[in-house]
């Protein structure tokens, strides 16, 4: 590793300080510059040296091609230096022994070269190499693989080592030396399990006390973990993670020992996910001293980093290895596209995304149907998003064969940082059964290839204006989603916004042009001078009883409501063909009541109905004013309630109600993995490595952390910036992609706060019952009085 002058070293683990170079420890084996980056291309070294303060490996996938890189530090910043890197791979074992590491394959030879800037560089002496080491490994069998550097000519020639003194000088301390034995995990799991091998050689008579200790960073509260071997003197019952300290036991050793152990780290009821970048390590170590104080010195570690990402990089890999198509249904980003992925181009206007305005459309199947597959209906209404009123959302595509899915949409500001929960947060809702918003999901059960439109629209109903949620956006970005359909609630695959954790803004263009199941389309947020003043959504619904023949009426009711104001309500779904929809209608009557009949409906049937109701020149509402929605059976000149909610009063009791019957279905609400509170923020201030601790200890007894900063988490950015000029593809993590940008501007002036109520004009004085028609789905709402 050196020069004739200076000499580039790689550090043992991410906290090593050069200066104290006595201190070091290659068994932490926890080396930052050792880089397996799957099959990320580096195209400049600059990546690889703007995050050399951060932890950056990913995963090794087996039986694929993987590439791994090297990066490291002059010792003298001031002058040139080179070195020759040796790479080697080995099966993991907790303790990497010399002669361990002397049966590790030989990967190959890289160069790293080192020349002072001419300026100052924020990482003084740091030096990379973009030529990577291609590396295929077997499956492991439930293990992984550990990788040696070696610079020194030592390579398969270490000394074997008869006890753990030769260890710590053979392995331990060489500066030309560097190990990392960890493993990328995905932090979606119930039960994650890592499995190694001990081995221990010694040469003196008596048996050596070794230390077995669970070390954890950043693992939320509530999880816990056990170890489990061959040997039954190694073992730990299911005991809590605790970040502030060593969990574990000590157990004497002898030469000879060869054992298996099991890590196993458990999900606790409700916990969200680990964050990105935090880590379990199992970490043996050895006391060397006498007394009460001694110094704790480590033989060997291993390493479980969780990182989201990993599924993020396989998924865009998976496209590209696809052979150029996908077989079943898939979005386009552009209006030619075809299944061909992954695409180029721009992401962020798909044509499948369809806003067709503030009514639902009649004839959908002539309006989207195959014969417009090629037009962009959307983009020649130029429409945008309305507050104070319904916004239907169609969505279409194409599949390969027959197919069975269900489709959801998710409409986010375009500037925020978009992390996982903010899908929850921002997905299309409606009402379900007993009045409670869940997440709109639409379903397609395709009969055969083809091009296909979701005929039940979703809405996206009073729309803040977008500057209300973040002042920087001046658009929404509507997220379209598909996943396969599966008949069972609780076993329903991801959708693919849970199965990947999105990190830059390029990330996230990638994964858009290489997903057939994600779309995006941008969409303007314009102001509504007719805004009304009060909108509400419920759900209405019929049991599974009610029969095709049976004739209903979808009413709205009023109790004491002012005179001179208006009325309407909108379904989402029709009735046997009937659109369920009353335009502004006059409120003439305090008691008024309006509706629309419909027949030809098979129960269970439910609907979401959006409800309005304007001031205009009537007076403000008083005590005891209320509006209802019923859905009535019509028996010849009678009329019984079959389902009711109360939407608007001015009661003693304001809160919105629904009655359900014995024969109602009861309703399902869509399970969300997001949590609110991810990802969970844990600070980069851990103890530094700790040398020396009190002489012995028990399962469940305080005591420091041996690794300390040797992995230590990043700093999150701050919510609502993101510099695309730092953009790395799964590089430098970033937790959160921000979306934007490309879409249609919307004037300041346009996005002032909503306006007040306008005075509504005067549609038709109370009309009867009459026929129509409408569609089909569950939606949000609440009144607020």
């Amino acid at each position: 590793m050196t020069t004739a002058t200076n000499t580039i070293y790689l550090r043992p683990s991410l906290d090593f300080d050069p200066s104290q170079a006595s201190n070091r420890n290659n068994l932490v084996a926890y080396s930052p510059d050792i880089l397996p980056l799957y099959k990320t291309e580096i195209q400049d070294p600059d990546q690889l040296i703007s995050s050399y303060g951060t932890f950056i490996a990913q995963s090794i996938v087996p039986e694929e091609q993987n590439l791994l890189y090297v990066r490291g530090a002059a010792k003298n910043a001031a002058a040139k230096a080179s070195a020759s890197i040796v790479i080697g791979s080995v099966t993991n074992e907790l303790i990497l022994w010399p002669q361990v590491l002397n049966a590790a394959t030989n990967l190959g030879t890289t160069s790293l070269t080192y020349t002072p800037p001419k300026t100052k560089s924020s990482e003084p002496g740091v030096t990379a190499s973009i030529d990577s080491l291609e590396f295929t490994p077997p499956g492991r069998g439930g293990r992984h693989d550990a990788f040696v550097a070696v610079s020194d000519g030592s390579f398969g020639k270490l000394k074997t080592a008869a006890n753990y003194d030769d260890l710590l000088k053979t392995v331990g301390s060489p500066a030309g030396l560097s190990l990392l034995n960890a493993v990328i995990a995905d932090p979606v799991f119930d039960v994650y399990s890592l499995s190694t091998r001990l081995r221990f050689f010694d040469d003196s008579d008596g048996p050596i006390n070794l230390e077995l200790d669970i070390e954890a960073i950043g693992i939320p509260t509530g999880f816990s973990v056990s170890i489990f071997s061959d040997n039954p003197a190694i073992v730990m019952a299911k005991t809590p993670v605790d970040t502030s300290t060593r969990i574990g036991f000590t157990v004497p050793v002898k030469d000879g020992l060869d054992t298996s152990i099991t890590v196993q780290l458990y999900k606790g009821d409700g916990m969200t996910v680990p964050p990105d970048s935090s880590s379990i390590s199992l970490v043996a170590s050895v006391n060397k001293g006498s007394g009460h104080i001694v110094d704790t010195v480590i033989l060997g570690a291993e390493h479980v980093v969780f990182d989201s990402a990993i599924r993020l990089a396989r998924s865009i890999v998976k496209g590209e290895l696809l052979g150029g198509s996908v077989q079943g249904f898939y979005f386009r980003d552009n209006i030619n596209d075809t299944n061909v992925f992954p695409r180029e181009g721009t992401a962020s206007c798909s044509p499948d995304i369809q806003l067709l305005g503030h009514d639902p459309v009649q004839n959908i199947g002539q309006v989207l149907g195959p014969d417009q597959y090629k037009t962009d209906v959307a983009s020649a209404d130029g429409l945008g998003l309305e507050p104070g009123a319904n916004n239907y959302i169609y969505l279409r595509g194409a599949t390969t064969s027959a197919t069975h899915i269900e489709l959801s949409l998710y409409a986010i500001p375009n500037n925020l940082l978009i992390t996982p929960d903010m899908y929850s947060a921002n997905g299309i809702t409606e009402m379900d059964i007993n009045n409670n918003p869940v997440l709109a999901v639409r379903e397609l059960n395709a009969p055969a290839a083809g091009t296909y439109t979701i005929d039940t629209p979703f809405n996206m109903a009073n729309p803040k204006p977008v500057k209300t949620i973040d002042s920087n956006s001046d658009h929404y970005c509507l997220i379209a989603e598909w996943r396969q359909w599966a008949s069972d609630p609780i076993n329903k695959p991801y959708w693919p916004h849970q199965d990947v954790e999105i990190k830059t803004g390029s990330d996230f263009v990638n994964w858009i042009l290489s997903n057939p199941a994600v779309a995006w389309r941008n969409m303007s947020w314009t102001s509504n001078p007719n805004a009304p003043t009060e909108m509400w959504q419920v759900n209405c619904a019929v049991p599974a009883a009610w029969g095709a023949t049976d004739k209903g009426a979808l009413a709205i009711l009023c109790t004491n409501m002012p005179v001179g104001g208006t009325m309407q309500f909108e379904s989402t779904a029709t009735a046997g063909g009937t659109v369920l929809s009353i335009k502004q209608v006059a409120i003439t009557n305090p008691n008024q009541t309006i509706g629309v009949q419909f027949t030809g409906l098979q129960g269970p049937w439910n609907t979401t109905v959006t409800v309005q109701w304007w001031q205009g020149s009537g007076p403000p509402r008083q005590f005891g004013s209320q509006l209802q929605m019923q859905i009535q059976r019509l028996v010849g000149s009678a009329r019984f309630v079959l389902s009711f909610c109360l939407l608007l009063a001015i009661t003693h009791d304001s809160a919105c109600s629904a009655l359900a019957t014995q024969y109602r279905k009861r309703g399902k609400s869509i399970a969300q993995p997001d949590q609110a509170n991810w990802p969970l923020v844990v600070g980069p201030d851990y103890p530094h490595l700790e040398r020396r601790s009190p002489l012995g200890h028990s399962v469940g007894r305080k005591r420091p952390l041996l690794l300390g900063g040797a992995h230590a988490l990043p700093l999150l950015p701050n919510s609502g910036t993101f510099d695309q000029s730092k953009t790395r593809v799964w590089v430098a993590p970033v937790d959160a992609v921000g979306l934007g940008g490309d879409g249609k501007g919307v004037g300041k002036d346009k996005l002032a706060a909503q306006p007040p109520a306008a005075q509504a004009p005067a549609p038709a004085a109370d009309t009867p019952t009459t026929p129509g028609h409408h569609h089909h789905h569950h939606h949000n709402s609440q009144a607020h009085y």
